[in-house]
């Protein structure tokens, strides 16, 4: 099926709203509705999640909450949504973008991420057994624009936020298996996003597949308004050419949202393991002391934070937190103390831990109660 991912279980989810029955000292749930904006995953440049200070919910009444919409989506909604004037935007499992008034509970609008991403190419046999023509990110609100991305064909996309009418499609990644987990951001003309891939799966899945092929990338998109076109501001490979070695693969870069540092023009994001390596460093993953570490090249950005130029792309700086770590699901998953290898004949050597970050860091900015704030 096009829609549904083979891993997930079958079931009925809903997004559920809820409303506030408050003392009236407290904003009436409409005027708070009104003003709420949430635009972008992790709700502001830092991505911590945080709600203004002012919230009309807090710890002494949130046991108030009562459900005031519910929505039944197949396999549920895939991502949180994002909030402007009193609408919500986000997708669902089963291959919907949705607009809905929360307050009236009306659904005005909803398209389908399927033909989005089959109008820019068909699906392959391999991409309908592992991925799917679905979102899973949360969607950016600029102006009247939303951006949200797809996991097949890792497509990052532009839609009118008032009618759902699609504007524009661009692939970040060209490789087969390459999928689109992060949530776009939007800063100062810029859409930044990262790609990742299930080519860890296919590894153990796939009867005969050849592993592995896909690097990460992380990419920086402009969006014309009066073209209707994307185009790359810059786009850094998570392999740099520096190991020249032909073998490696992997380092996705996966999940919620990057970071900026706005006062030093830097964004920060991380990135996971490798899938492959190349057979002369097959050495490294047998040895747990520091040569692990050493024998690492500096192109291989396993496992690290980095921080970009945000206008250029160039590293400023990157620190690989853990050695190599080569793992896909060839290697088998560890049960009851003990790993089942589900192909043996292209599990990278001793497999690593899998230990790569799956969500991209917050910024706190520093200050009085920061480490040498």
């Amino acid at each position: 099926m096009l829609c549904n991912p083979m891993v997930l279980a079958d079931m009925h989810l809903s997004i559920i709203l809820w409303s506030l029955v408050v003392f009236p000292v407290f904003v009436c749930a409409s005027d708070h509705a009104a003003s709420f904006e949430w635009s972008e995953w992790g709700a502001n440049v830092l991505n911590n999640r945080w709600s203004q200070s002012k919230s009309a919910i807090d710890s002494f009444n949130a046991g108030n909450l009562k459900e005031s919409c519910v929505l039944q989506y197949f396999k549920g909604v895939s991502a949180p949504p994002a909030i402007s004037g009193g609408i919500a935007y986000f997708p669902t499992w089963d291959c919907q973008f949705v607009a809905l008034d929360y307050e009236n509970c009306q659904v005005l609008w909803n398209i389908s991420v399927v033909d989005i991403v089959t109008g820019f190419a068909p699906l392959t046999a391999l991409q309908t057994t592992l991925t799917a023509a679905v979102s899973r990110s949360t969607p950016q609100i600029d102006g009247s624009i939303l951006y949200f991305t797809t996991l097949a064909h890792a497509l990052l996309v532009a839609i009118d936020y008032r009618t759902g009418a699609l504007l524009a499609v661009m692939q970040i990644n060209p490789h087969e298996l390459a999928t689109l987990t992060m949530s776009p951001t939007f800063y100062k003309g810029k859409i930044f996003v990262g790609s990742s891939s299930q080519e860890e799966a296919a590894a153990g899945l796939v009867p005969g597949y050849s592993c592995c092929s896909l690097v990460g990338n992380m990419a920086a998109i402009e969006f014309n308004k009066g073209t209707r076109n994307f185009n790359v501001i810059w786009n850094v490979s998570m392999i740099l050419e520096g190991p020249t070695v032909p073998g490696w693969s992997g380092v996705g870069v996966w999940g919620s949202q990057l970071s900026i540092d706005e006062s030093r023009s830097q964004v920060f994001v991380t990135t996971g393991n490798v899938c492959s390596v190349p057979l002369e460093y097959e050495s490294c993953l047998t040895d747990s002391g520091s040569n692990n570490q050493s024998c690492l090249p500096n192109g291989v950005l396993q496992e690290a934070v980095i921080a970009f130029n945000i206008d250029t792309g160039a590293i400023r700086w990157l620190r690989i937190v853990s050695p190599l770590d080569a793992w896909t699901l060839a290697c088998g998953l560890a049960t009851g103390g003990t790993s089942v290898l589900h192909n043996p004949a292209i599990c990278p050597g001793t497999p690593g831990p899998d230990a790569d970050f799956g969500m991209a860091p917050t910024f706190v900015p520093g200050s009085k109660w920061t480490p040498n704030g």
